[in-house]
């Protein structure tokens, strides 16, 4: 089903899956599998930072969101988890935008990490 779309849709179908993944979690690791696969098809291309910003949401989203699950017994853990489905939404929200005006992302530029 991938191989029929272009490798900017692929990228798009990513922040898709992330989207998605705030209501249906395991989305989220579909996605940062096929930003790997893809990444590695558009090595020295302008979509390639958008699989890197991508993968980083991804795995600094998912130690945030652990602490925060570990942390859940103390009321901040709740806040942590809240910060951190916010940060990851601000995270696809700009990257997608980044992507629709055919720009690269670059991971520092934003702020947030």
């Amino acid at each position: 089903m991938l191989d029929s779309l272009t490798a900017r849709e692929k990228v798009q179908a990513i922040y898709i899956a992330y989207l998605a993944s705030l209501v249906v979690m395991p989305l989220s690791i579909v996605g940062v599998f096929f930003a790997y696969k893809i990444r590695q098809e558009q090595r020295g291309n302008w979509l390639e930072s958008h699989c890197n910003w991508q993968i980083q949401t991804f795995w600094i989203g998912l130690v945030a969101f652990l602490v925060g699950g570990l942390t859940a017994m103390l009321f901040v853990g709740y806040l942590i988890m809240l910060a951190t489905g916010l940060w990851f939404l601000y995270r696809i929200i700009k990257g997608w935008l980044k992507l629709s005006e055919n720009q690269t992302v670059e991971p520092k530029a934003y702020g947030l990490v």
